[in-house]
């Protein structure tokens, strides 16, 4: 007579699988961890039950299996509302005029729409910077700002412009969100406006930001209109200062598109985390983490979100003493200056 298990049995051997697999919070599970509960489904039809959520809950999207995975979720609701984390990685530049690009973007947009009131995470390492502005890239905006219950976002390549490049605010409706990592936001006034939209955001991390238009005054609304929930900034620097000063350009834009901005971001930046040192934190990365000077930053930033690493690396900011020393380079104000001078008579 067979021996027949209690069902909670079974759904105590799925699971043993799972966490066996799946190393929180990353997005990617291995690949002979995806075969074990692939095969696992594969046994009856309770086991099929039990397993096929755990298979979909967290997801790995390329351009490989974007199309298939695009028409499942299209064609059933009810494995799409099992996505609870979802990667978009390793897509190619997106060329336009190229039909199999146009229809990655359209599977991707697909995809968004149909996990939108299920999403929980999501980590997107795309070129955005190919479609802006173009009648996908807004399709693909708004199926981003229908993110119901979405909580956590990372974006690792190209910015976004959720600050309103597209003309519409995409965080307007993220209103469970609490956790963004996101590459070269812009510091400035739309970024305020977008964050009072947020009531749970609890930590904003941004590699590499844009000071370009950021000030004092900025910075400090910044901190104290942020939403009840907001416990930190975590600024990450990945990159390093010009060492001659000297070769510039003679109409100052080398200096606004490559030098300017770090110049401006460790002076503001310097300013703001000795106000509020809870709230605002600076990370060197190149002085921090040896492994980092080898590597290109989008890279080292993926690595960082996928192990979950990213949302402690507060804890190798620079401290009160670091940031009670400017940096060397006392010309910035003056390059500054210049810099608009110059554009002044353009």
């Amino acid at each position: 007579m067979p021996v027949v298990l209690p069902p909670e049995l079974h759904i105590q051997i799925a699971h043993w699988v799972r966490e066996s697999s799946l190393l929180l919070p990353s997005y990617y599970r291995p690949s002979n961890a995806v075969k074990d509960i692939s095969n696992l489904s594969r046994v009856n039809k309770t086991y099929n039950h039990i397993s096929t959520p755990i298979l979909y809950e967290l997801v790995y999207v390329t351009p490989v299996n974007i199309h298939a995975f695009a028409e499942t979720v299209r064609d059933s609701p009810e494995r799409a509302a099992m996505v609870e984390s979802l990667a978009v990685v390793d897509f190619p530049f997106l060329d336009l005029h190229d039909e199999e690009c146009i229809r990655m973007v359209y599977s991707l947009i697909t995809v968004i729409e149909a996990l939108g009131p299920s999403l929980k995470r999501l980590l997107l390492d795309i070129p955005f910077r190919s479609i802006y502005l173009t009648p996908l890239g807004i399709k693909l905006a708004n199926a981003l700002r229908e993110l119901r219950v979405i909580e956590e976002v990372a974006n690792i390549r190209d910015e976004m412009q959720l600050s309103g490049y597209y003309g519409m605010n995409i965080f307007e409706k993220w209103a469970t969100i609490k956790r963004l990592a996101i590459y070269n936001l812009a510091m400035d006034g739309n970024l305020i406006g977008d964050l009072q939209t947020l009531p749970n955001l609890e930590k904003l991390c941004i590699l590499n930001p844009d000071f370009a238009w950021a000030s004092q005054i900025l910075m400090d609304k910044l901190f104290k209109d942020a939403p009840p929930a907001f416990k930190q900034l975590l600024l990450l620097d990945f990159e390093n200062y010009p060492e001659d000063l000297d070769e510039l350009d003679e109409d100052g834009m080398d200096i606004m598109d490559d030098q300017y901005t770090p110049f401006i971001r460790d002076r503001v930046a310097r300013e703001v985390a000795r106000k509020y040192p809870e709230s605002f934190k600076m990370v060197n990365v190149k002085e921090v983490d040896a492994a980092s000077r080898e590597m290109h930053v989008t890279t080292w930033f993926r690595q960082k979100v996928v192990s979950g690493a990213v949302w402690e690396l507060d804890k190798l900011a620079l401290d009160e003493k670091e940031l009670a020393v400017d940096p060397p380079i006392p010309q910035a104000m003056d390059i500054m200056q210049q810099v608009w001078a110059n554009l002044a008579q353009m």
